[in-house]
């Protein structure tokens, strides 16, 4: 005897696949796991070879608000039209997200900026002449973690590109 949900509206069917989908276990399926969900994100292997992350253990409270935040950024740019111009959602995550005292993104301070510029490039996944200054961050509280993606973004751009996660870089 097998137990089986009778699922027949499409809505219901999709949060059952979703619910059903096995958790990361490790640094490196969180990666592949935001890749296969988030198609409007950049995520390069250096997220998880970075010898920052790699030497942390991994948690499951980490891994779960990281991918909170990958979907915030995911569906941002899933709302933006051709030429950067943002919709009602997109709008809606800059006010909810991005702004106030308790902002989830922000970028680093001028100070912070001046003086961690360099742990805070990051090379370009899709370009490798090219370096990406990416201040700006989605923060994490357990552990003091950081997620560091590149923006503003070009209006040309489709994607968001995810250049690091791991302890905050500032903190010394």
């Amino acid at each position: 005897s097998y137990d089986i949900n009778n699922l027949f509206e499409l809505d219901g069917l999709e949060i059952s696949v979703l619910d059903s989908r096995v958790a990361p276990t490790n640094w490196e399926q969180l990666v592949q796991f935001a890749r296969a969900e988030y198609e409007h994100l950049t995520i390069p292997d250096s997220v998880f070879t970075n010898t920052a992350l790699s030497k942390e253990s991994f948690e499951i409270a980490i891994s779960d608000r990281a991918l909170v935040l990958l979907k915030h950024l995911n569906d941002y740019m899933g709302d933006r039209a051709a030429g950067g111009n943002e919709g009602p959602i997109a709008r809606q995550i800059i006010d909810d997200y991005f702004t106030g005292s308790n902002a989830r993104f922000s970028g680093e301070s001028p100070t912070n900026q001046n003086d961690f510029r360099a742990e805070m490039t990051f090379q370009d996944p899709e370009n490798q002449q090219r370096d990406i200054f990416a201040h700006w961050h989605g923060k994490i509280s357990r552990r003091y973690f950081r997620l560091h993606f590149e923006w503003p973004i070009a209006s040309n751009e489709t994607k968001i590109k995810i250049l690091y996660l791991g302890p905050k870089i500032t903190k010394r």
